[in-house]
């Protein structure tokens, strides 16, 4: 296990390391952003010690929807980075249902376990239960804190989606009305105006750069015909957005949980 303490690297790492590292991942973040923004994977219920216990889902676990996860991904590549980036905030997403722990508070615990300790203050945005939900929060948060710059993290199959649905977030209108929102109403003006910067950052990018051990992971994962199902929707997904039928033929959007 990691036990670095927040904000620090492993000292067997000499400097020239440390530096080449943060450039690389400067790199793939486009910058050095004002915040991580953690997009929900979903979690999967574990028994440990006759206890019920939540994680995210790996890559060897399907999500709310039957299809491949990943999000365990998402939590230690987020950790990785910003053990290089402490100075950067962090927000963590969603919940889904009442039985169970935030999918928000399950992926902070981890982020802070995988290395980067307590003393990181990780925000948790526990009001949106899908994709579009979540981004439609990241909109209302980016104009509520004026941050010029995001850096998304995900998975590589989830970013096409997501960009896509993103470039049309002030056209799209879900079955559950969360579009109506006034606040995001209000928000997306001001997005449109301040065109603020959104990078989306794959896991699987940042994942070989923390261990050699998540190259074949990831090469497993990619081969695996859940891997390959999960592309094909999200494929889909990309298809019936440009075209306008999203929502009429993709699988159902959840359904808004009520908080009780």
């Amino acid at each position: 296990m990691n036990n670095k303490k927040f904000g620090e690297v492993e000292q067997s790492k000499d400097l020239g390391e440390i530096i080449n590292k943060r450039q690389e991942y400067e790199k793939l973040c486009e910058g050095v952003p004002d915040v991580f923004y953690v997009l929900s994977g979903g979690i999967v219920s574990v028994d440990i010690k006759e206890e019920k216990k939540f994680r995210s889902g790996s890559y060897a676990d399907l999500d709310n929807h039957d299809f491949l996860s990943g999000g365990k991904g998402r939590s230690i590549a987020t950790a990785e980075l910003i053990n290089y980036f402490p100075e950067v905030a962090v927000v963590t997403n969603s919940y889904i249902l009442n039985n169970e722990p935030t999918h928000a508070k399950v992926m902070a615990h981890e982020i802070r376990h995988t290395g980067v300790g307590e003393s990181k203050k990780i925000f948790l945005q526990e009001n949106s239960y899908s994709l579009f939900t979540e981004l439609i929060e990241l909109i209302k948060l980016i104009e509520k804190n004026n941050w010029k710059h995001v850096a998304v993290i995900t998975n590589e199959f989830q970013i096409p989606r997501a960009k896509e649905m993103l470039s049309r977030i002030d056209t799209l209108k879900d079955p559950n009305d969360s579009w109506n929102d006034k606040e995001f109403q209000v928000a997306i003006k001001r997005f449109k105006e301040n065109n603020p910067k959104v990078t989306f950052v794959s896991a699987e990018n940042i994942l070989p750069f923390r261990s050699k051990h998540y190259v074949t992971l990831i090469e497993q994962a990619k081969a695996s015909e859940a891997w390959k199902k999960r592309v094909e929707a999200e494929t889909e997904g990309v298809r019936q957005l440009k075209e306008g039928s999203y929502w009429k033929k993709a699988y159902p959007t959840f359904v808004k949980p009520s908080k009780e």
